[in-house]
C-alpha cells in the first residue's frame, strides 16, 4: 500500500512507526487481548491503519499468526483514490482527509475556496470583487 506523492497535491500517507515502538504497542495488544486493537489503539491516541501497516512492516510472521486473535480488521476501499486502507472507523469511506476534501470539492462545483466569493455569490452578487 505504497502512497505516492503527486505534484502540486498535499497528499498525506500513513505514518509508520518505528520497529521499537511497535514492538512496545504491540506486545502491549497481546498481553491484554480480551482487549480489542481497535479500543487498545482508541486509549493510546493512535490510528488503527498505522499501526496494522507498522506490525506488518516490521513483524509479518507475528501479523499473519495474530491477526485473526485481535478483532476484525477491516478492509475498504477508499471511495475517491480506490486505494485499499484499514479503517479506523467502521463508517469511514476515505483513506485520508485529503481524498475526503478532494471529493467533497468535486461534488460542490461551486465551491473555490473563498468564504466571501460563496457568501457573495450565495446572495446573487455578480461580482464579488466589486
Amino acid at each position: 500500500m505504497t502512497r505516492v506523492h503527486k505534484p502540486g497535491n498535499q497528499f498525506i500517507g500513513p505514518k509508520l512507526y518505528t520497529r521499537k515502538e511497535t514492538r512496545t504497542h504491540w506486545d502491549a495488544i497481546l498481553a491484554g487481548l480480551p482487549l480489542p486493537l481497535k479500543t487498545y489503539c482508541r486509549r493510546q491516541g493512535l490510528y488503527r491503519q498505522d499501526m496494522i501497516l507498522s506490525v506488518i512492516k516490521h513483524f509479518p510472521d507475528e501479523w499473519q499468526e495474530w491477526k485473526d486473535k485481535v478483532g476484525p480488521v477491516i478492509v475498504k476501499k477508499c471511495t475517491y483514490c480506490g486505494l485499499d486502507f484499514y479503517v479506523n472507523n467502521p463508517r469511514q469511506g476515505f483513506c485520508n482527509r485529503w481524498c475526503y476534501r478532494q471529493h467533497w470539492r468535486a461534488s460542490n462545483p461551486g465551491w473555490r475556496g473563498d468564504r466571501y466569493v460563496k457568501v457573495a455569490s450565495r446572495d446573487g452578487a455578480q461580482d464579488p470583487a466589486g
